[in-house]
C-alpha cells in the first residue's frame, strides 16, 4: 500500500494523493461524467494506477483488459477501442474545466500520445478566470431553454451479446446532446417506471417540465441488429422523427459505430438546422419581435443562415438586438448576433458602419459570459480570421470542436 501522501507525476508543484484523490471525484461527479460510465472508468483506473505507482505500465492492452474486462486476446494495434475513448476522455475533460471545474485549483490532464495522466495546479486567474460561473449555467432570469428527456433505449434482442447495447446508446446520446448548449437535457430516464404511451408523455412534461423526449429501442436483425430512435414532442404527443440504422460490427469496431450513428442521432435533433429547430421556428412565426424568447431570437438567426433571404436577415437582426437588450447576459443571443454583424460585414447586406468591430465586442462578451458556449467560440473565431489572427482563429475553431464535433456549421467552417 502507498502511504497517504506520495509524490505524483506533475508540470509543477507535487500533491498528495488526497488532493488528486478529491479532484478526480470533483469531475467523476460532473454533468457530461455521470452521464458516462465509460469514460469515468477510464479515467477512475489511470488516475489510480499512477497514485499506485504504475503509471509507467498505463498501455492500451493493460487498459482494456484491467478497466474493462476484455480477453487476454485483445489487440490494441487493430481494435481502436482505447484510443476512441481516450479522445472522448480529453474532450470532457476539457469541458469540464471551462465549465464546471472552472473554479477547481488542480487539473488533471491525458496529454495526446499516451495515457498516463498529468496533474496541474491551475493559478488563480485561470483557476477563477471571468469571475463567478458563466451566467447561462446558474442565473434564474436567463431566457427558457428548450428541455429534451432521454429515456433509456430498450434491449428487444435478447441476446446477452448485445445487452450492453442500448445502455451504451442512451449514455451516447445524452452526451452528445448536452454539447448543444441551447438546450436542457434530462435523464435518463426509465421507460419501465413510466405509463404507457401518451401517459408518459405527459407524466414527463408534469414531472421534468420538458418539451420533447427521446426514444429508442434495439432489435436483433440477422448478425447485427436494428436501432429505432423517435422524438415526441410531450406538449402534445407528436410524433416530430424517426429513424431507424442497421448496425453490423463486421471489420469495424462496435464502439465507433456507436459513436457514429449516436453523433448522426443528436445532429439531426438538436443542430441550427435539426428537427427541434425548425419546429419551433415554424411555431413562432408570425410572433412580433417584442414577443419572442431570447432562444426564439436565436432560432431567428438560425433561419437566415438557412434561407439566406435580406429580409430574413433583417428580421433575425431585429429580433437578437432585442433580445440583447432584454437579456444582456445571455451568451447565445449574443453570439448569434455576431455572426449576423459579421455577415454584414463580408457582404453588405444591411450596411452599417462598424461591423466588425460591433462583431468582435459582442463575440467577446459572449465567450465571456459562457465559455462552453460553442457558438460564442466559433463567432470570435471568425472574427479572428478577418482580423488576420490565424493562431487566435485556430484556437477559438479548435475549441469549438472540442465542445461539440457534432456542429455542422463549425465543422463547414
Amino acid at each position: 500500500m502507498t502511504s497517504d501522501n506520495p509524490p505524483t507525476p506533475t508540470d509543477g508543484d507535487d500533491f498528495s494523493t488526497g488532493e488528486v484523490r478529491v479532484a478526480l471525484e470533483r469531475v467523476l461527479a460532473s454533468e457530461r461524467f455521470v452521464a458516462s460510465a465509460r469514460i469515468s472508468t477510464f479515467l477512475r483506473f489511470i488516475v489510480d494506477e499512477t497514485l499506485e505507482g504504475r503509471g509507467s505500465g498505463i498501455k492500451a492492452y493493460r487498459i482494456a483488459t484491467r478497466a474493462f474486462g476484455f480477453s487476454d486476446t485483445f489487440d490494441p494495434q487493430s481494435d481502436p477501442y482505447i484510443r476512441i475513448l481516450a479522445r472522448r476522455l480529453r474532450r470532457a475533460l476539457t469541458y469540464y474545466y471551462q465549465k464546471e471545474g472552472r473554479g477547481d485549483p488542480l487539473r488533471i490532464d491525458v496529454p495526446k500520445g499516451g495515457y498516463v495522466p498529468r496533474f496541474q495546479e491551475r493559478s488563480g486567474d485561470e483557476a477563477h478566470a471571468g469571475g463567478s460561473p458563466p451566467a447561462s449555467v446558474e442565473d434564474p432570469h436567463q431566457p427558457a431553454r428548450p428541455a429534451v428527456a432521454i429515456v433509456m433505449f430498450l434491449d428487444l434482442t435478447e441476446t446477452e451479446a448485445w445487452a450492453h447495447l442500448a445502455t451504451g446508446l442512451t449514455e451516447e446520446v445524452l452526451v452528445n446532446l448536452t454539447r448543444f448548449s441551447e438546450f436542457r437535457v434530462i435523464g435518463p430516464l426509465w421507460s419501465d417506471r413510466l405509463e404507457e404511451g401518451n401517459a408518459a408523455l405527459g407524466g414527463i412534461r408534469a414531472r421534468f417540465h420538458t418539451d420533447f423526449a427521446v426514444y429508442g429501442s434495439v432489435h436483433a436483425l440477422g448478425e447485427g441488429v436494428e436501432i429505432s430512435v423517435r422524438l415526441q414532442d410531450t406538449r402534445d404527443a407528436t410524433s416530430l422523427w424517426a429513424e431507424t440504422y442497421e448496425l453490423d460490427p463486421g471489420g469495424a469496431h462496435l464502439v465507433e459505430l456507436e459513436h457514429e450513428i449516436t453523433g448522426q442521432i443528436a445532429t439531426t435533433i438538436a443542430d441550427s438546422t435539426g428537427v427541434i429547430a425548425r419546429t419551433l421556428i415554424s411555431e413562432s412565426r408570425g410572433q412580433a419581435v417584442e414577443a419572442l424568447t431570447g432562444y426564439e431570437a436565436v432560432l431567428r438567426g438560425y433561419h437566415w443562415a438557412t434561407v439566406l433571404t435580406d429580409d430574413a436577415y433583417r428580421e433575425a437582426r431585429r429580433a437578437l438586438e432585442h433580445a440583447v437588450e432584454e437579456s444582456p447576459s445571455y451568451a447565445p443571443a449574443k453570439a448569434i448576433l455576431s455572426d449576423l454583424y459579421f455577415s454584414d460585414y463580408l457582404s453588405a447586406i444591411d450596411p452599417a458602419p462598424g461591423s466588425l468591430d460591433r462583431a468582435e465586442r459582442l463575440a467577446e462578451e459572449a465567450v465571456r459570459l459562457d465559455p462552453v458556449c460553442h457558438d460564442a467560440r466559433w463567432t470570435l473565431g471568425q472574427v479572428h480570421f478577418a482580423r488576420r489572427r490565424p493562431e487566435r482563429f485556430v484556437q477559438e475553431f479548435e475549441a469549438a470542436i472540442a465542445l461539440n464535433p457534432w456542429k455542422a456549421s463549425t465543422l463547414a467552417s
